[in-house]
């Protein structure tokens, strides 16, 4: 058997991708299966003889176990806490950062008490509240928290179990340890390092080159990311393999090209660089996964002057996850393995291919006169596959986590092959330069260069994602399914003996699946109905869908937290929305309206006082197919009927509310001011409650599930006598999505990246 390391790292990390994904209730009869199946592949002389199969379902149900014990441990002894005021003594571990008006501490509670007294120990939380905590890391913090009511996958993929909010951070006690770990310096460095960049460069530039060299993203724009998306260049700012070997490779030409040091040392050296490069980034699972595997292959170049990078990738996998299970459910990691193995398995044969077709006979005497057209031949064939390959095997993680794919990534990668190596080094050497007195002047020139290079990978995101077709997005609930059952059937493909076909296997029965897919998926979603209320800040949105029809109670939310519900419509089955209703000018209510409009057809709208309406929420009323005008100062019910949604709406003085009957599952959702005394007696008893801004009268209200779209600070005394068994709170709890089964069966459903 080949490479039995990398086989056991790649697939130790698709089975704890799979059981990270399957949860708790299957990892004991899945666990039971794979030792069954082991211990089977193990007696039969058959299966045994090979080696490969047992090498497998042994390392699957390593995996399994491996999940199943950090569960048992560290998730599920928590799992009761969900929405508890806590009282915590915990040790800050991270550098805090800032994000839509709020600050976020990542924390180790080293004793975390329960309203009934029982102490855990060494939950990991991220705490966050509306004014900064004076506190520095690895200070110990003691305070009462109130835990989130669910727990997230992306947080868990980082070793994150529960978000925490802080009311009050002024009156929380912070204490300064007798001393602090190693890794306190390695912090404080890159607090440096980020003053630096912010001092020396505007600010887009500066939030684009902190994104790009150590991965701190909080201060990039949801714009920003949005077009880096959708020009497929996203993987530029997140640290992973390209950032580690660019530096390596910078590195060893200056101390072996420029400085003629001995190859050992330099990659002594590099060994040392890369090491502070990981602590830096602070050790982020893809920095870790680039890192341990360029570690590997230098030190295999120090000792054994050979190296298999193949089996170093296998091995940094296997590193990572048994330290840390949940990280096979980490996108930076997912996409840096993807495209590292990509660049592996498939740039070196198709640059050959190529070669072999374009230069066929290099001893050939008009080539040898030209050898600098074959040179920069060569070097355009290596960047098109190194690009390609990398886009390729990435994109099942990408249609798997952003349903989209980046139809013009290999473009965009082509247009930056050579910026990105550039801004690398003119960023280090800014950076160098910046922090010696002698030579501080010379920081200067390298911070010009690094805001055009800088502006030219934004000028291109934003110019390829204008493009028409520049992504495709993929809403079907199959096709994560589809993924997999297409990356394994490459794989079974990749090891047949006879290849004449595979390809036009591969490609004809990945067709028919998608096609039989997307064909039982509309059959199945023809009835299927889903309410989605996203994250907005201070405001309220309620996105419903009825089979293909898509129906938008209010758009209100401030700008900075928007994208999240406008790709909810954006991956809907119709690119169209059925019935956009809007009832209040205040941007809480209609915050983004004209942009749906223009983004969207909208096929009917309706609005409340369309004259107080602002002259771009008017223009594009005018785009939409019908307009139903509806006055405040009437003070009557408004219906209407969209597919098997009935919405009853009510706008006047004291009074903003709206009503949707689907199936037999009621819902209603009240706006800022409203006094729920003044609601039809029918409107008051509902399946729903989706609430925002200050209302009155709370007490005449029955629910079953209460959803909070607010802030924090109004909320606590605005919705105290609303606290019920269910009660979501979207700035706590993110984006909410529920799926309604038979007619009144609500089921909550995973974040939309995890098949929900």
């Amino acid at each position: 058997m080949k490479r039995p390391l990398a086989v056991t790292g790649f697939v130790y990390l698709a089975a704890s991708a799979a059981a990270v994904f399957l949860g708790q209730s299957a990892l004991i009869p899945v666990g039971a299966a794979l030792l069954f199946c082991a211990a089977f592949s193990l007696k039969c002389t058959r299966l045994r003889m090979g080696g490969i199969v047992p090498l497998v379902l042994i390392t699957s149900l390593a995996a399994f176990v491996s999940v199943g014990v950090y569960t048992a441990s560290s998730v599920t002894p928590v799992q009761g806490l969900s929405g508890q005021q806590v009282i915590i003594e915990a040790e800050l571990c991270d550098l805090p950062y800032q994000r839509y008006d709020q600050y976020y501490y990542t924390v180790n509670a080293r004793e975390l008490k329960a309203r009934d007294g029982t102490l855990y120990h060494d939950v990991k939380l991220l705490l966050y509240c509306d004014e900064p905590l004076d506190a520095a890391p690895y200070d110990i913090i003691k305070t009462e928290v109130r835990l989130s009511a669910r727990q997230n996958s992306y947080d868990n993929a980082k070793g994150i179990i529960y978000r925490a909010y802080l009311p009050y951070p002024q009156v929380a006690s912070v204490n300064v340890p007798e001393s602090r770990p190693l890794n306190y310096y390695a912090l404080k460095l890159r607090y440096h390092v980020l003053e630096r960049i912010d001092s020396l460069l505007p600010e887009e530039q500066a939030d684009f080159v902190k994104a790009f060299l150590l991965g701190d993203r909080y201060s990039l724009s949801d714009e920003t990311v949005s077009v880096l998306r959708s020009a497929g260049l996203s993987h530029i700012i997140a640290v992973s393999g390209l950032h580690v070997t660019i530096i390596t490779y910078l590195l060893m030409i200056l101390l072996s090209g420029v400085l003629r040091l001995k190859k050992r040392t330099s990659a002594l050296i590099c060994v040392l660089a890369l090491l502070l490069y990981m602590a830096l980034t602070g050790f982020t699972p893809s920095v870790v996964r680039a890192g341990i595997m360029h570690l590997v292959v230098l030190l295999c170049t120090v000792f054994f002057r050979r190296s298999d990078p193949m089996a170093a990738l296998g091995l940094s996998l296997l590193v990572i996850l048994i330290a840390k299970p949940y990280a096979a459910a980490d996108i930076s990691l997912l996409l840096s393995f993807s495209a590292t193995l990509g660049i592996l398995m498939a740039q070196k044969p198709m640059s050959e291919y190529i070669s072999g077709r374009l230069f066929p006979s290099p001893e050939h005497r008009s080539i040898r006169r030209k050898s600098f057209i074959r040179t920069a031949g060569m070097f355009l064939i290596d960047a098109i596959t190194v690009s390609f390959s990398a886009v390729l095997f990435s994109l099942p993680v990408t249609i798997l986590y952003f349903r989209q794919i980046p139809v013009y990534g290999v473009l965009s990668s082509l247009l930056t092959v050579l910026t990105v190596p550039l801004l690398m080094g003119s960023v280090l050497l800014m950076l160098l330069f910046s922090m010696t007195t002698v030579l501080g002047a010379l920081a200067s020139p390298f911070a010009f260069i690094a805001g055009i290079l800088t502006g030219q990978i934004l000028s291109v995101a934003g110019l390829v994602s204008r493009l028409l077709f520049s992504q495709v997005s993929l809403y079907y609930r199959f096709v994560p399914v589809w993924v997999v059952f297409c990356v394994v059937l490459a794989s079974a493909l990749y090891l047949r003996k006879d290849k004449r076909h595979r390809v036009r296997i591969f490609a004809l029965t990945a067709l028919l699946t998608f096609v039989s897919g997307c064909t039982a998926s509309l059959i199945s979603q023809r009835d299927a109905v889903s309410i989605y209320v996203p994250h907005v800040g201070q405001g309220i949105t309620a996105v419903i869908r009825d089979g293909d029809k898509t129906v938008v109670l209010a758009c209100g939310g401030e700008k900075t937290y928007t994208t999240e519900a406008v790709d909810c419509i954006r991956y809907s089955p119709s690119d169209k929305i059925s019935y956009l209703l809007l009832m209040n000018k205040n941007g809480s209510v209609s915050g983004y309206a004209a942009r749906l409009m223009t983004e969207f057809g909208v096929e009917t709208a309706g609005i409340y006082d369309e004259e107080r309406f602002s002259d771009e929420v008017r223009a594009g009323l005018e785009t939409c197919g019908r307009v139903l005008s509806f006055s405040s100062a009437e003070g009557k019910e408004s219906c209407v009927e969209i597919g098997h949604c009935r919405i009853e709406s009510l706008r006047e003085k004291g009074v903003c509310a709206v009503r949707l009957i689907v199936k037999n599952y009621r819902l209603l959702l009240c706006c800022d001011g409203t006094d729920c005394g003044r609601l039809p007696q029918e409107w008051l008893v509902n399946d729903m409650l989706i609430v925002h801004g200050e209302l009155k009268n709370t007490g005449l209200l029955s629910y079953d599930t209460l959803i909070i779209s607010d802030r924090e600070k109004y909320s606590d005394i605005t919705y105290r006598e609303l606290d019920g068994d269910r009660v979501l709170r979207t700035y706590e709890d993110g984006n909410i999505s529920f799926r309604l089964r038979g007619e009144d069966q609500l089921i909550e459903m995973r974040e939309r990246n995890w098949l929900s």
